[in-house]
């Protein structure tokens, strides 16, 4: 079974990697071992191309709107036609809102627990709006303190970084708690936790001398605490908007099509009829590099996603044809076959959605965790769905014997999960299911 990738070419520049990607790599890698010099301008071309990688479709246009309003060496080339999109088309691609409490339930059924998963819900139910934890001490006091603790360091362990936090000082030190420890993020949090007054009115002084360090280390810390979201969760108050798939994917002739959806930061080009002025060539110089690399990046982001989107189809190939169900993938499993970092694969596939057969789905909804060696979250769900779908109705399985079957068939897993991904399923208990 073959991968295919279509080449658009009227695209200037985006696509000519697949033709010549070894050449380009050689090149590249000549071009940086022989000038000491290029070292630092490669770092920060590397550091945009993360930062590229990363944006979601919406969010990479808007940036490229505004470096064309800044750069006049950046145009759009005339092959460009905007698309007219088809409005029962666009109408599958609203992107729906997702409230914050199912996005954590989302993320505990990923994990193993042991805590009662009652509790769990009932904290994640308390969050306000901002997603800080808001309980009255007589709520608390319901609570079972040993299960309240585990449910609440599980909450606070889970993205988005801050969430569960009780105060501004606890959810700006949970974040904190996520960099690597240094000189820096202690005194971070030294100045959160005690001095958090003197930061929101600038006394830099004040805050210099209570915590015995020079401006410039103060500085370094106040702008990693400044760099922190006070208000974890509020990207979920946004409102639904529509939503345009990176990468088609297509079945054709015994094979799949790969095509990246025509955009208009493809079509970015060097603009030619620059007024000259040696007054400014250094402003020019930087404008003009700017734009290269612009152009760089959105090619590294797309030779990127292209290369995970092959692997992936590889994988998953019975999933896209046959609507199986998934094999174990992760991140660390697709970085190692590209040779590529885990949080690389993890930026490129973040808010990145695929078009197949005119359904739009997420990359991340790919990625199936790894129970066993063999065996994903998505196998083990299925499993029970069959042997329950092949009960006897009028003696339904208990969760006890569904282990027991499981196990014979070597698959070990607790009867607490089974319970939790029958839930999941919405597969009601064994005295619900039982036909009177």
């Amino acid at each position: 079974m073959g991968i295919l990738f279509a080449i658009v070419s009227h695209f200037p520049y985006a696509f000519k990697w697949l033709f010549v990607k070894e050449k380009l790599v050689m090149s590249n890698s000549i071009k940086y071992s022989q000038k000491q010099r290029n070292i630092q301008k490669f770092s920060q071309l590397q550091i945009q191309q993360l930062n590229i990688l990363q944006m979601s479709s919406e969010e990479l246009a808007a940036f490229v709107e505004t470096e064309l309003e800044i750069n006049p060496f950046l145009e759009v080339s005339e092959q460009f036609v905007s698309s007219n999109y088809d409005f029962d088309l666009v109408l599958n691609y609203v992107l729906p809102t997702k409230s914050l409490q199912k996005e954590l339930m989302e993320q505990l059924s990923l994990l193993k627990i042991d805590f009662d998963i009652s509790v769990f819900e009932y904290l994640v139910y308390s969050l306000n709006s901002n997603g800080y934890l808001e309980l009255m001490r007589e709520e608390i006091a319901d609570l079972d303190v040993a299960e309240f603790e585990k449910a609440l360091n599980c909450l606070q362990k889970l993205e988005p970084a801050g969430v569960g936090a009780r105060s501004l000082c606890e959810c700006l030190n949970i974040q904190i708690d996520r960099f690597d420890k240094n000189d820096t993020t202690i005194l971070a949090q030294d100045i959160v936790t005690n001095s958090l007054d003197l930061l929101a009115n600038k006394k830099w002084n004040d805050l210099s001398n209570k915590h015995q360090v020079d401006l410039e280390t103060l500085k370094e810390a106040t702008g990693l605490i400044k760099s922190l979201n006070p208000k974890p969760a509020s990207e979920y108050s946004l409102a639904s908007g529509y939503i345009d798939p990176d990468i088609i994917i297509k079945y054709h002739e015994d094979d799949f099509v790969v095509e990246l959806k025509d955009k208009k930061y493809y079509h970015l080009i060097l603009a030619t009829e620059i007024i000259q002025d040696s007054k400014h060539d250094e402003y020019i110089r930087v404008l003009s590099n700017r734009a290269k690399e612009l152009m760089k990046s959105i090619t590294k982001r797309c030779s990127t996603l292209f290369d995970i989107t092959q692997l992936v189809i590889q994988i998953q190939e019975d999933y896209f044809l046959n609507g199986g169900v998934l094999k174990p993938m992760s991140l660390m499993m697709i970085a190692d076959k590209l040779a590529l970092s885990e949080s690389t694969i993890s930026r490129c596939i973040n808010d990145k959605y695929f078009e197949y057969n005119g359904v739009l789905k997420c990359f991340k909804d790919l990625f199936s965790r790894q129970v066993t060696e063999d065996m994903s979250t998505d196998f083990i769900k299925n499993s029970i769905k069959q042997l329950i779908k092949k009960e006897d109705k009028k003696k339904p399985l208990s969760d006890r014997e569904i282990q027991t079957m499981l196990s014979n068939e070597g698959i070990e897993i607790s009867r607490s999960v089974i319970a939790k991904y029958r839930l999941q399923m919405s597969i009601l208990s064994t005295y619900q299911r039982k036909e009177q």
